[in-house]
């Protein structure tokens, strides 16, 4: 699944809304797909969330 942590707060994205995606469809198996560095200029928001 994918977390659109790549939209970066440009796209409306917040920590809050990645960890949200991820743990609301955290499931034996899956995997989840983070964009750490999608956009140079607000890109963090993934990088923020991971811890």
């Amino acid at each position: 699944m994918d977390t659109p942590g790549w939209k970066s707060t440009s796209g409306g994205q917040t920590t809050a809304t990645v960890e949200q995606r991820a743990l609301g469809a955290a499931q034996r198996g899956k995997i989840v797909v983070m964009h750490v560095v999608a956009n140079p200029d607000d890109g963090t928001i993934v990088a923020q969330t991971l811890p």
